[in-house]
């Protein structure tokens, strides 16, 4: 029996405890940052909107409102990203002009897949407030 044909199943993430000891504080930092920024906002954001719900509805409102509008920013900077990468890879015929043009085109998929994601759900979000917002209306404020 070849080494080949043993059916051990191969996983194409690496087992964390096989990750080398220069790669586990680049993990534990990811992991920390996240929770470290991510961790105190929802008690904030609870108390916030326990003491004034329209408020606070109406700042998340104007914070929705803010970010929003640099999708199609990143949209279109991105899609140049990737026409370079593709330029760049097409006329470099180079190994190395092609490993810096695939890799500029997979970087800028990448994050358009992302933003996409990212924008769909801060739509929905920001969906959710304007009806909010229709239900109970907010005073102007002068």
């Amino acid at each position: 029996m070849h080494a080949l044909e043993a059916s051990t199943p191969v996983s194409p993430l690496p087992d964390p405890s096989e990750l080398t000891p220069r790669h586990r504080p680049l993990a534990a930092g990811v992991v920390a940052k996240h929770g470290k920024n991510n961790g105190p906002r929802i008690p904030t954001y609870r108390a916030t909107y326990a003491e004034d719900p329209a408020a606070f509805v109406q700042s998340e409102r104007d914070r929705t409102e803010a970010f929003i509008k640099w999708y199609p920013y990143t949209m279109y900077s991105f899609s140049v990203v990737i026409i370079i990468g593709l330029a760049v890879f097409l006329w470099r015929p180079t190994p190395l002009g092609r490993a810096i043009g695939l890799a500029t085109v997979i970087l800028g998929l990448g994050v358009l897949f992302l933003d996409h994601f990212s924008e769909e759900r801060a739509d929905g979000y920001h969906t959710q407030i304007l009806q909010e917002l229709e239900q109970r209306p907010v005073p102007p404020s002068f």
